[in-house]
């Protein structure tokens, strides 16, 4: 249904023309500028042009993938499984050990994620539930 790729320079312009216009202070173009840089940043594409973002990052300390930074530029691509094709795509990289901190009040990415087999850890920050999927050892 989608098509994932990583995102590239050519694509930044679009990708901070969007996150701009969100003003979401958590995700801002600089964190996509330095996701492209580290070739962390995921686009899924709609005629041409991003329509939504993740960054799949690296956490050495914890030694796992991490799902950051997800986000749908335009309202009207919401609830049209945006989410879970990222976290499908992810989850068939067959990744040792997978995770992913949604607020605890995103029911949609919780159920997304427990339907893919990820299991609550933890409750931080008294907003963030961590949630992890262990794929092949």
């Amino acid at each position: 249904m989608f098509e994932i790729q990583k995102a590239t320079r050519q694509d930044y312009k679009s990708i901070a023309v969007s996150l701009r216009n969100k003003a979401i202070p958590y995700i801002t173009p600089e964190h996509a500028d330095r996701d492209i840089e580290n070739g962390n940043l995921y686009i899924i594409k709609q005629n041409g042009k991003p329509i939504a973002q993740c960054a799949l990052v690296y956490d050495e300390h914890y030694q796992y993938h991490a799902i950051k930074r997800l986000v749908v530029y335009n309202k009207a691509n919401c609830g049209q499984g945006i989410a879970n094709a990222f976290v499908e795509y992810f989850v068939k990289q067959k990744h040792k050990k997978l995770g992913c901190t949604p607020w605890r009040n995103n029911l949609r990415m919780i159920n997304i994620l427990l339907s893919f087999g990820f299991e609550y850890q933890y409750t931080f920050l008294e907003n963030y539930c961590y949630f992890v999927k262990k794929g092949r050892e």
